[in-house]
């Protein structure tokens, strides 16, 4: 069968269209057995055999103009054309193709059979492929790329996305990018956006940022405007919510690679999930899964940076489950909790811009963030993708400058030394982005907003050694704080060696107190006040921190205790003379 495709405005004149079909626009047609035009569909263009870099996944690069006049472009697989080719046809008729009455077989014998002499290569997710970056509706080449590479296609899920723009960026920095000069936060949330892009430059992992506070402070319009640098279109622009299952989120995560993540309220995630959700997300892999025929699915994978807000710290938000967990070290270092409050009595914010009040300010900034998006991301791509060595050289300039101006003085645990890299790599992002006349701030501006919440970040620690050390020490010390009736007395006139000492310790006994120590039975230490952690672990930090009495050769030491000697953990009482910040809440299990 022979197709052509004819504008019946101003058709060959070997072929002569009835005069119903002259006002029905640029089409496809094919030849009866009469060598009758008949009309097939709009136009569709093939301009490409596609396949993946193992040479499977074949396809067609299909393109088409709808009804609004708007175009399209997609890599439909070959597959979609077995058995009536059902598949193709609901995806062009939801794309916008008009596929007349009875011509769907018609169609996919178009698509199958022209051997297209242009060749593409698939990828399945957006991000960096070699020297491109690809999103879902446009792959950014190099202007020069090398002889013979090969054209690079997007054949991921056609699903709607928010990479969309609105407006240009002299636009977006007139009526966003400008008010967020001198906002410590909304800096940060705008570099996010230009950062995400510039890990795999600069060698770096996946991470995210928590915005908290209790009270309404801005810290979803926050968001926004960072998001606005990437995208927008949906309810709340680019972001998106933390109300998911994990699979949920896994597949945002996938679908945002080497981009940003925003992500708003995350009290909507389950309390039972945040564990598991959080180092996902940091670590940039998803579960293994298996097909419907038993062999193994590829692993999806992503590097990304994320930013999110809630009502409450990561650590609050698990402790409300109903198991009690806690936040380990790892995931409070990938997850870096700031106080949403700049402490200038105006929630996030810091400068109103002239503005009366800070909610006329985000209402202000909120809408414009929803109204013009997009833009900004484009041309900073153009730059990354362009300039890759330049690009990548004074970024890791403006890195190494941010940590040597903010990296504070004398030891630090290895978890502070990480965090000041991860607030480096916005405000490197910000300031390169800022010289590119990208930002519409002052020079200095990233580095100077994103210094500030990174000492906001150390301040709100709750000590100065690393995260489980810390949490450990707390909980011992809560434990010992909130249990003070079930620990004896020895000290005074009672004797050790008095027979009359209970021996065998009431039900919920947990020890005894001599002098300056508590002396913990085994098994309550190991059960109850190591609860959620290795009782070695514990034993450990609290041995580094100069809190617990050790026997000659064991940990355990030996006390004769109504006329026997029992084995105890002996903690020193000077543990609780030690405020560790939030104490309290640390200790909670």
């Amino acid at each position: 069968m022979t197709f052509v495709i004819i504008d019946p405005r101003h058709p060959p004149l070997a072929v002569d269209l009835p005069d119903f079909e002259k006002g029905k626009g640029v089409g496809v047609y094919r030849f009866d057995a009469k060598l009758r035009p008949v009309r097939v569909c709009s136009d569709l263009r093939i301009l490409a055999a596609t396949r993946d870099a193992q040479s499977n996944a074949w396809g067609r690069v299909l393109a088409w103009t709808d009804l609004d006049g708007r175009r399209h472009q997609r890599v439909t697989p070959m597959d979609y054309l077995s058995g009536n080719a059902g598949k193709l046809t609901d995806s062009l008729l939801r794309g916008g193709v008009v596929i007349e009455p009875g011509e769907e077989l018609s169609v996919a014998e178009y698509v199958r059979f022209p051997r297209p002499s242009g060749r593409a290569l698939t990828v399945d997710r957006i991000g960096w492929h070699r020297d491109s970056f690809i999103l879902p509706d446009r792959v950014f080449h190099p202007e020069f790329a090398p002889f013979g590479q090969e054209e690079v296609v997007y054949a991921g899920p056609a699903e709607p996305h928010c990479f969309e723009v609105r407006g240009t960026v002299e636009d977006w920095k007139e009526h966003v990018g400008r008010l967020c000069s001198g906002n410590s936060r909304l800096t940060l949330s705008v570099s996010c956006a230009l950062a995400a892009p510039t890990l795999p430059l600069l060698q770096e992992e996946s991470g995210g940022f928590h915005l908290h506070s209790r009270t309404s402070v801005g810290k979803t319009t926050t968001g926004i405007v960072g998001g606005s640098t990437s995208g927008g279109g949906g309810e709340n622009g680019f972001v998106e919510t933390w109300r998911a299952t994990a699979n949920g989120i896994e597949g945002s995560a996938f679908a945002h690679n080497n981009t940003a993540l925003f992500l708003d309220e995350i009290s909507q995630l389950s309390p039972d999930d945040i564990n598991d959700t959080a180092y996902m997300l940091a670590n940039g892999e998803g579960k293994k899964r298996m097909n419907a025929d038993g062999s193994l699915r590829r692993r999806a994978t992503w590097r990304l940076l994320f930013f999110s807000n809630g009502e409450c710290t990561i650590e609050e938000h698990a402790a409300s489950a109903a198991s009690n967990r806690k936040i380990r070290g790892g995931v409070e270092v990938r997850v870096l909790g700031i106080p949403a409050d700049a402490g200038r009595g105006m929630g996030v914010f810091e400068n109103l811009h002239g503005m009366a009040t800070p909610g006329e300010f985000a209402e202000r900034l909120k809408s414009a963030a929803l109204n013009v998006y997009g833009s900004p991301l484009r041309l900073w791509l153009d730059y990354l993708v362009n300039y890759q060595e330049s690009c990548r050289e004074l970024l890791q300039g403006y890195v190494d400058e941010f940590v040597r101006t903010n990296m504070p003085n004398g030891d630090h645990p290895e978890e502070v030394r990480r965090a000041v890299r991860r607030f480096a790599i916005p405000a490197a992002a910000g300031e390169l982005a800022t010289d590119l006349d990208i930002t519409g701030w002052r020079s200095g501006e990233a580095m100077k907003g994103i210094g500030r919440c990174f000492r906001d970040w150390l301040n709100s620690r709750a000590g100065k050694g690393s995260f489980d050390s810390e949490r450990m020490v707390g909980q011992v010390r809560y434990f010992l704080q909130t249990n003070q009736s079930r620990f004896q007395n020895l000290s005074g006139t009672v004797e050790v060696d008095d027979p009359t000492v209970v021996n065998y310790p009431s039900r919920n006994m947990a020890g005894y107190t001599r002098g300056g120590t508590y002396l913990i039975l085994t098994e309550v230490f190991r059960q109850d006040v190591c609860r959620g952690y290795r009782h070695q672990q514990v034993i450990d930090c609290l041995k580094a921190s100069g809190y617990m009495e050790c026997g000659s050769d064991r940990t355990a030491k030996q006390q004769r205790v109504g006329g026997q000697l029992r084995r105890f953990y002996a903690v020193k009482a000077a543990i609780l003379e030690e405020s560790g910040g939030d104490g309290e809440a640390d200790g909670e299990v």
